[in-house]
């Protein structure tokens, strides 16, 4: 069962669009739309969203999960599958330094890896490094030039990050030639959020 999610980033009141399911099974484009907010990026276990994980949070077979996939990396460093589950685990467990390495690595191998694009500017957003973030996604943009997700996200970084202005910049040049509907409404009530801040 795959089962997909939309997981959003809420700092403030912004969303940054990602999702927590193998990209290399799904088109390109797709993204559920029917996902709460709320939910942290990359966290289709989102039962511990907001806290960090701890003993009473995080079984061992967490633990174990990552010892295990840590092992296969060591013992085969071109085992891309087991650096991008590594990668979800370590976002989901909060080691985001770690989780950003080993979506890097795994984007040098794999640079159309859309949904890892995704991924990595989530994981650099939730820790706040919104430079960092934001050249996730411009490189994202360079692969997939165009992609609404993307752009939309820019504004999201931008707006979480407090530059209002180039969030609307961002959201009404996409608003002029957005086709994708889950994009649309979200350009729609981001802009309508920033003019009531205004």
């Amino acid at each position: 069962m795959i089962a997909v999610a939309l997981p959003l980033l809420i700092v403030g009141f912004y969303f940054i669009f990602v999702s927590g399911v193998d990209s290399s099974v799904l088109e390109d484009g797709f993204v559920h739309p029917d996902t709460p907010a709320g939910i942290l990026p990359g966290t289709p276990n989102s039962s511990s969203v907001g806290s960090a994980p701890s003993s009473e949070n995080v079984s061992d077979a967490y633990f174990q999960r990552i010892f295990v996939l840590e092992e296969q990396i060591r013992t085969n460093p071109a085992d891309t599958l087991a650096m991008r589950e590594l990668g979800r685990v370590l976002q989901d467990s909060h080691r985001l330094e770690d989780a950003d390495m080993h979506y890097s690595n795994y984007l040098l191998q794999h640079p159309r890896a859309r949904q890892v694009w995704l991924d990595l500017a989530a994981t650099r957003a939730v820790d706040e490094k919104w430079d960092l973030a934001k050249e996730a996604v411009r490189e994202m943009l360079d692969v997939y030039p165009g992609d609404e997700f993307a752009i939309y996200n820019l504004g999201a970084i931008s707006a979480n990050s407090g530059d209002f202005a180039e969030a609307q910049s961002i959201w009404k040049g996409l608003e002029e030639t957005v086709t994708d509907e889950a994009v649309k409404s979200m350009v729609s009530s981001s802009l309508r959020r920033l003019d009531e801040r205004q």
